[in-house]
Formats: structure tokens, sequence, C-alpha cells
């Protein structure tokens, strides 16, 4: 595994100095691969969806944004269906993703956010499907 170095620095707009630096030197994690149970949901279902609000405070975007079970994808990570061209940020989690009620606790599930039931049926995903998650 290779690690890689990301430096931030932010300057003072007013005194020209350095104000803040951060060295993350965390190892970069490859991009795993794993079997899911693929669901969706879309405003209107519960007071969150409709105010197009997740768990993390970013404001959901249909087609865009999943939910998913943090222990097991970690937020942020992006999530795409191998042999797909369609791929989704993890911004969002929920009691129904952490138990696994869709798949009966036999796979993790990833909670596709969609603007309305027929949008999500337009899509055409398989119910079961291996992705790749990438940070």
């Amino acid at each position: 595994m290779r690690s890689l170095c990301y430096i931030a620095a932010i300057l003072g707009i007013t005194s020209g100095k350095a104000a803040n630096v951060m060295i993350d030197m965390r190892p970069v994690k490859e991009s795993k691969r794993m079997k899911v149970r693929i669901t969706g949901y879309w405003p209107g279902e519960d007071e969150w969806s409709s105010r197009y609000q997740s768990s993390t405070g970013t404001r959901l975007r249909a087609g865009r944004h999943c939910a998913v079970d943090p222990d097991i994808i970690p937020l942020w990570s992006k999530i795409k269906i191998l042999n797909g061209k369609r791929e989704w940020v993890a911004v969002d989690t929920g009691t129904a993703v952490k138990s696994r009620k869709a798949s009966r606790g036999r796979m993790p599930v990833v909670d596709v956010f969609a603007a309305s039931e027929a949008q999500f049926n337009a899509m055409r995903l398989p119910k079961v499907a291996t992705v790749e998650v990438s940070k």
C-alpha cells in the first residue's frame, strides 16, 4: 500500500504569513469491492429526505448521493457498480441501512437517493450488485 502526503497551507489574508499548516500522513486505502443490496429513497419518505437534508448536513442531490452504514463503507466514499456508469457519494446514513433491513442482515445496504420513485425505477439498478468503494 502506498502512502501519499497531502499538504494544505492556509495563508492569512491580512498578515501575509502562514496561519496554519496541516499535513495528512494517513495511508490512502485502495478501492475495495463488495456485494451489496441496492435500495432507493426519495423525498416524502421521511422528514429529512423531504427537506433534502442528509445526516452529514449535506443537501441531497438525486442520482448523486446515497446512504450507507459508516461502519462498513466510510462516509464521503465514492461507490460505483462494477461495469456500470453511475457513481454515488456516500453522504447519508440511517437506521434501516445500519440494520441491513432490506437484505435481512445478510449484506450491506446502499440506499440511493432519487427525485421520485419513478426516477429510481427508471435507473434500472440491480437489487444485488458488486460495487467498488473508493475514497
